[in-house]
This record gives C-alpha cells, sequence and structure tokens, in this order.
C-alpha cells in the first residue's frame, strides 16, 4: 500500500526530520531537484520554453530550485513571482538569489497571459499543501493564466486545491497535465474536484527517510490485493471456494440481484444463490434461487444461511416493511459477513448507524446514499469524502466503501486515535 498523507501528517514529517537536523533549505533542494528531473525526463522536449509561476513560499521556494535546475541544463526559463518580496519566506529568498546568481530571468507578472502562451511548460509553484483559503487578487488571476497553458506542470498540489480534501477552495484552481508532489501522495490528490485538477502524479524523494510517517491513509495496489487472496487449489471445486448468497430482487428490480450475483461468481464463489421477494423472477442457469415467502420469511432465511459465508444484502430489494423485516433479521441473526448495498442502506439509514454495533458489516454506499447514513447533503460528502467515510466507519463500526471514481476504504483500524 502506497501511504497517503494528509497536509497535518505532512507537516509533522517535515518538522520531525528538519528537528533531527535536515536545514529545510535541503528538504526544498531535493524537492525542487526531484521535480526538475522529472520534468527534463518525462514531459519536456529538448528545447521546450519554461514558465515556472512562483508564490512568496516554501512551494515558490522549490519552484526557484525547479527554474535553476532547468536553466542549468539549458532550458530557455523565465520566472515570475506572484507576491511582494516583503512576504518572501527565507528558505524561499536564498532559493530565488541561487537561480538569479546562475544568470536566471525574472519578469514581472504583467503580461502573463502572453508569456504562458509562448510557453511550452508552465509550472505551478504559487501554492503548496499549506494553502488553506480561496485564491484572491493577482493569485486567481494567475492561476486563470496557468490554466490556459499548453502543459501545465504542478509541484505537489495544484494551486487552489485543498490538500486534504481535494476540493477547490473558492473560484480557481489550476488544472494540471501532471502533479509532482514531494515525499508522498497526499489525501487531496484523490478528492472531489482533484480527480479532474491533478492529472498525472509523480512522487519525488526528497532524500530522508520515510519510516517516521505512519499515515492513517494509502492507495491499494493491485499487489496488496493479491496477497490477500489465497491461490485455488488445484483439486478445488464448488463446494470448496465458497457460496455467497444475495438478497434482493422485488419485483421490478431482479435485475439489480441478477448483476451482483454475476460479481459474486466472477469473484470466486463457488456457489450463488440469489433469495428473492419477488415471486416468478428467472436468473441465468448457474445462479441458485431461494424463495422469501411473507408468511414464512423468517424460516426461510433461516435455511438460507445454512452453509453460507456471505450475504449481499439490498440489490433492488425494496423499501416496504418486508424489505426492513429482511434486514433487521439479517442484521440479528446471520454469523457471517454482510455486505450491505442499496436499498438496504436506505433503511439502515432510516434505523441509524449505531444499528449496526456489534455485526459483521461492510456498507457499500456511493456519495448520495452516503449522505443518507451520515444525515448530510450530497454536497458535504463530495466536499469532505475522506472525512465522511471515516466519520461512517467511526459512526457504525462497519467497514464503509465509498464508491466514487476513486474508491475510499475505512473501518475502525485505520482510523486515528
Amino acid at each position: 500500500m502506497i501511504p497517503v498523507l494528509s497536509r497535518e501528517e505532512m507537516r509533522a514529517f517535515d518538522a520531525h526530520h528538519i528537528k533531527a537536523g535536515v536545514p529545510s533549505i535541503v528538504l526544498m533542494e531535493n524537492a525542487g531537484r526531484g521535480a526538475a528531473e522529472i520534468i527534463e525526463q518525462r514531459i519536456a522536449k529538448a528545447g521546450d520554453s519554461v514558465l515556472v509561476v512562483c508564490g512568496t513560499g516554501n512551494n515558490g521556494g522549490d519552484g526557484w530550485v525547479v527554474a535553476r535546475r532547468l536553466h542549468t541544463r539549458g532550458f530557455p526559463v523565465t520566472v515570475v513571482q506572484i507576491g511582494s518580496d516583503a512576504r518572501i519566506t527565507p528558505d524561499a529568498k536564498a532559493q530565488r538569489s541561487a537561480y538569479e546568481a546562475v544568470g536566471g530571468k525574472v519578469r514581472s507578472s504583467f503580461g502573463l497571459d502572453e508569456v504562458v502562451a509562448s510557453s511550452a511548460i508552465v509550472v505551478d509553484a504559487l501554492f503548496g499543501t499549506g494553502l488553506d483559503r480561496p485564491l484572491e487578487d493577482g493569485a486567481l488571476d494567475a492561476v486563470r493564466a496557468m490554466n490556459r497553458g499548453k502543459i501545465v506542470v504542478a509541484l505537489d498540489i495544484p494551486s487552489g486545491l485543498h490538500a486534504n480534501t481535494g476540493e477547490v477552495m473558492g473560484k480557481e484552481a489550476v488544472v494540471a497535465h501532471h502533479t509532482i508532489t514531494f515525499a508522498f501522495e497526499k489525501c487531496g490528490h484523490f478528492g472531489g474536484a482533484a480527480i479532474g485538477r491533478v492529472g498525472e502524479l509523480h512522487t519525488v524523494d526528497i532524500g530522508v527517510p520515510s519510516s517516521f510517517s505512519l499515515p492513517t491513509s494509502g492507495r491499494i495496489e493491485a499487489r496488496d490485493v493479491a496477497q490477500r487472496i489465497a491461490p485455488r487449489a488445484k483439486d478445488a471445486h464448488k463446494y470448496t471456494n465458497g457460496h455467497v448468497a444475495v438478497v434482493g430482487g422485488s419485483a421490478g428490480k431482479t435485475g439489480a440481484a441478477g448483476l451482483t450475483s454475476h460479481a459474486a461468481l466472477r469473484a470466486g464463489a463457488g456457489l450463488v444463490t440469489v433469495a428473492t421477494l419477488a415471486e416468478h423472477a428467472t436468473f441465468a442457469p448457474e445462479i441458485m434461487q431461494h424463495a422469501l415467502r411473507a408468511e414464512t420469511l423468517a424460516d426461510d432465511l433461516e435455511r438460507l444461511y445454512l452453509k453460507k459465508r456471505v450475504l449481499v444484502v439490498g440489490p433492488g430489494l425494496g423499501l416496504d416493511a418486508r424489505a426492513r423485516t429482511v434486514v433487521e433479521h439479517v442484521l440479528d441473526t446471520f454469523k457471517g459477513t454482510v455486505v450491505l448495498d442499496a436499498d438496504a442502506l436506505t433503511l439502515v439509514a432510516d434505523m441509524g448507524l449505531g444499528r449496526l454495533a456489534g455485526t459483521n458489516v461492510i456498507l457499500t454506499p456511493h456519495g448520495g446514499e452516503l449522505a443518507r447514513l451520515l444525515k448530510r447533503t450530497s454536497e458535504a460528502i463530495e466536499a469532505d469524502r475522506f472525512g465522511a467515510v471515516r466519520d461512517a466507519a467511526e459512526q457504525s463500526g462497519a467497514t464503509v466503501v465509498l464508491k466514487g471514481p476513486r474508491t475510499l476504504v475505512a473501518d475502525t483500524a485505520t482510523l486515528p486515535g
């Protein structure tokens, strides 16, 4: 799993190494050098003109290093600083002086649109992960100008995005083709509006051990999943590979249960049964069926549980009293793993997440369903998907899979503290 840090975790990481004796300007030099190497080796063509737009903070300092490194490698480089010299941080000021000492070119922000138009590559070094306010005035104008660039490369995170949530703070944020982040990927690269603004993500080693950091988030890789799937025995057969039951498929919605049952087979289940509330429902021949009748519902469910490891409850289930009875019976009596999806999530939202205490449940909501579970608006969920999925896991004790372009997974084992 690839570590993914919050802004606070990254600050603690930097502070730890600075306190241990690594000067902050060394971290800045390492970050800028690594970013320049990625630009030269993976993004730019020989002779490409480069515009670096620097702020007055340490992200701007990274930009000055990038500018100096590319300048000494023969690229035509121009730097525009947004903000007054009086506000520049000491490290950024030192890096600007180093750039100017090797003959680097600096110009004012006047006519920035024209400079952007004439540059092959625009580097956004305006604001980094520390930004906590909307862009305004000259910074906002600079972002709008950069967004007209041919190839836009953001340092650490596109300026204007929140480093924890990925949301745009205010009216605008940089839309990058590439983002070069330092030491670790950040939560804000994967949330909200960041998905359409980060572009291709690159990570730079800044020359200090990463073992200090114990992030609460990580990006799952294929090998992480592979390690959790036991190799199938050569003599395996359907009775040794688990039996999944899908509970759902009310009248007019049997397709949802059918799709779910096929997904279970494709994922490796040896046997799959659909338990449906709909009379006369038909499914593919490889899917077994189990009737749930109103007059014998409890007994039908008890028989369904026999030899089942996993129940998936909710696809096409419906929202009537019988559907609610099914969900409550499963939560109270089934001893295996229960995956709650679709209509079951709406029913649980009405019951309250506390109803799941002591159960072995996986919730699989999309943003709208999670909004109902947490009694929030969909907009609030999308504004902070990381926070929302953690809140749901904490309140329910369940594993929560928040579906979307970047699916997030949280359980109580991954929560801070």
